[in-house]
């Protein structure tokens, strides 16, 4: 088995091969599978990501579910630690791009646990995904420390192009397993 940082290598260079068309069409039809997924049908929120780099573009989707005042949340670090802010606009000049050029909420908008709902989504970005839920991360681990204190009744969900997905991961034990993978 590759090391990590092997495997998130690999991974770069196989979204680098996609072409700009490949991309819209793998997360046009990705969020089309979540969309009409019972996962997203029956959630009474949404814990997403705004997409950063080439990972998959859920923003179609996430602007659907605020039209549909389905409640939407994304994350927002503070040192080594994720909350989650709700969002009522994903417009660019009302979310602010963090050290890394991520867009975030404003630190003023109200925070959304798992716990508050009964039957919340979370769709986790990813490097690379295993068909039984693995996941392989970025490296920086705040998803694994945000779900570790507050996993509440959230079903993880990891989003990927084809490409993405891979016959096994290194595992660690404080990994969590995706209760789904769309791609």
């Amino acid at each position: 088995m590759f090391s990590k940082d092997s495997l998130r290598k690999e991974m770069a260079a196989r979204i680098n091969r996609l072409s700009p068309e490949e991309e819209k069409a793998f997360s046009r039809n990705l969020c089309r599978s979540i969309r009409t997924s019972p996962e997203y049908r029956e959630a009474d929120a949404l814990f997403a990501y705004y997409p950063f780099r080439r990972e998959t573009n859920l923003l179609p989707l996430l602007n659907e579910a605020l039209k549909e005042n389905i409640p939407v949340f994304l994350p927002l670090i503070a040192g080594k630690e994720m909350t989650f802010r709700r969002v009522h606009s994903l417009v660019k000049t009302e979310l602010v791009p963090n050290k890394w050029g991520i867009y975030e909420p404003d630190r003023r908008l109200p925070s959304g646990r798992g716990e508050d709902f009964s039957r919340p989504l979370m769709l986790l970005p990813g490097v690379a995904f295993t068909g039984d839920g693995r996941r392989l991360g970025r490296g920086g681990g705040f998803y694994d420390r945000y779900l570790e204190k507050d996993r509440g009744n959230l079903i993880l969900a990891g989003t990927a192009y084809p490409c993405q997905i891979v016959d096994e991961l290194p595992a660690e034990p404080h990994d969590i397993l995706m209760d789904k993978v769309f791609y």
